[in-house]
């Protein structure tokens, strides 16, 4: 389809030799009558007024090319694991989607689809009377900068006011209760108030952190691959080549349990187990044809890697919920 619908627009008007020019409309690069395009910006060589069906036809053509390079990686990416990131460093680029491209994409559909599952069975939960939040519980007892308040007492004082109050916010709660106003009070506060929020409606948490793990994924990938350069630094291998292949990984994680989570959301089967089983072979495999290491040596590796991507990225994600809670 998409090679169908790129004779579309080689066949456009907007082509024809009768409205091809001298210079680019674009970067005023000079043509030649032979030009179909720009060989400086890739612009369309063309003086024609663009009508409605030109962008049409323009749009089908590159979301259909867009669609033949993501059936090709999907295609490559689980028939052949580590293939795809073999040829990509090879220099076979065009014929895949770009790793970071396809990451963020899946993630982002992944993140969302999940959100939407997750709002649609929690529900939110009601905090009355005497009953205590479990922050309120966990919460040490500990100065807040000159105000000598304990943070357990003053964490019940917070929850009492949030619970009684419609408009919650530092500067009422402040005057009421008569705390020091310092920095550490005033984060104290949001982070209190977002853990109070939290458990008023945990479905606005979710829809409130989900859509940026995208992004701290995108972001963390590159810190985890030092552990995998160093891991492999006898390799010819640099940096780059490590964290394509990491891309590439992690989003067939993200695929798989998009897939598992689909498919028990839909049909109530829980395959989420047997899904994470398939995707722990096939990082063996990826690894295995990706490094060139025996047997042996690929699951030992293999093993340590998953064991400090689970350790690592469970302590900055916590981080990022506690630290979340402040803005919420």
């Amino acid at each position: 389809m998409g090679f169908r619908f790129s004779n579309i627009k080689l066949a456009s008007k907007r082509l024809r030799r009768q409205y091809r020019g001298e210079f680019c409309l674009n970067c005023s690069h000079r043509l030649d009558v032979s030009d179909r395009f720009c060989p400086e910006c890739s612009q369309v060589n063309s003086s024609k007024k663009i009508s409605l069906r030109d962008l049409i036809e323009e749009l089908l053509a590159s979301v259909f090319s867009y669609d033949s390079r993501l059936q090709r990686s999907l295609k490559t990416i689980f028939l052949s694991p580590g293939k795809i990131t073999e040829e990509f460093i090879a220099g076979k680029r065009t014929k895949y989607v770009n790793p970071f491209r396809f990451f963020i994409s899946v993630s982002i559909i992944f993140f969302l689809v999940f959100n939407w599952m997750e709002s649609t069975e929690i529900e939110p939960l009601n905090i009355n009377g005497d009953d205590k939040s479990e922050i309120s519980k966990n919460l040490a007892s500990r100065d807040v900068g000159n105000s000598n308040i304990s943070f357990g007492k003053e964490s019940d004082r917070l929850l009492d006011f949030m619970r009684n109050n419609s408009k919650n916010n530092y500067t009422n709660a402040k005057q009421e209760l008569g705390f020091e106003d310092t920095f550490g009070m005033k984060v104290y506060y949001n982070f209190v108030l977002g853990g109070y929020k939290l458990t008023q409606n945990p479905a606005a948490f979710l829809s409130f952190i989900l859509p940026k793990l995208p992004f701290f994924f995108f972001f963390f990938i590159p810190l985890f691959t030092l552990f995998s350069w160093l891991l492999y630094s006898q390799k010819m291998l640099n940096y780059v080549d490590h964290l394509i292949f990491n891309y590439h990984q992690q989003s067939v994680m993200f695929i798989v349990l998009f897939v598992s989570l689909l498919i028990d959301f839909s049909f109530g089967l829980d395959i989420v187990s047997f899904a994470i089983l398939g995707y722990a072979f096939y990082l063996y495999k990826a690894f295995r044809r990706f490094y060139k290491q025996s047997r042996f040596k690929t699951i030992l590796k293999t093993g340590l890697l998953s064991f400090i991507y689970f350790v690592s990225s469970s302590i900055v994600i916590f981080s990022m919920i506690v630290a979340s809670l402040v803005f919420f």
